[in-house]
């Protein structure tokens, strides 16, 4: 087992946990070894698992160093290497066949600050439009799909916020 993943992942975890307002018992709390999702714990007196997945552009760092060294001359972006980190994540956890022993398990998508190096930093989509962006975009591969997943989340670890769930909250 990676122990920095595993602290990393805990972290996260709880921060994620204490945003969505779940009364998860904190020493409850393990970390998973695959093919079983990265947390266990205790939520509403059930055990349950927590799949947990980075959001990550590499394409968009790398366009700003670019942009640094080239200045003040303009950068021309190769635009097929550029996704939507949001979809392919999501994409790709979905494509994964986790060990549950018939526990339920939820997806927790984030975006993570820990690299504060603005050149090379993630930054989510603007807060106001993802909503939205989501319904329009990852909720048609949600109904589509057969997945594991009873809830997805999208969290914002710099505001510790949710974005976004399925299926919403009413």
């Amino acid at each position: 087992m990676d122990i920095e993943k595993s602290v990393h992942e805990r972290k996260v975890f709880s921060e994620f946990a204490r945003s969505a307002g779940l009364a998860v018992v904190p020493e409850s709390v393990e970390a998973g070894e695959p093919p079983s999702p990265d947390i266990k714990c205790i939520l509403d007196n059930e055990y349950r698992y927590f799949e947990l997945g980075r959001i990550l552009d590499e394409e968009m760092p790398k366009l700003r160093i670019e942009m640094f060294r080239q200045a003040p001359q303009p950068v021309k972006p190769d635009v097929s290497k550029f996704g939507w980190p949001e979809r392919d994540m999501l994409v790709q956890k979905l494509s994964i066949r986790y060990e549950t022993h018939g526990l339920p398990v939820d997806l927790v998508l984030y975006w993570d600050f820990d690299n504060r190096n603005w050149l090379t930093a993630n930054e989510p989509p603007p807060i106001a439009p993802f909503p939205d962006m989501a319904e329009d975009l990852l909720t048609p591969l949600l109904i589509s799909e057969r997945h594991p997943f009873s809830r997805i989340f999208y969290f914002h670890r710099r505001i510790q916020r949710i974005l976004w769930r399925y299926p919403s909250v009413a």
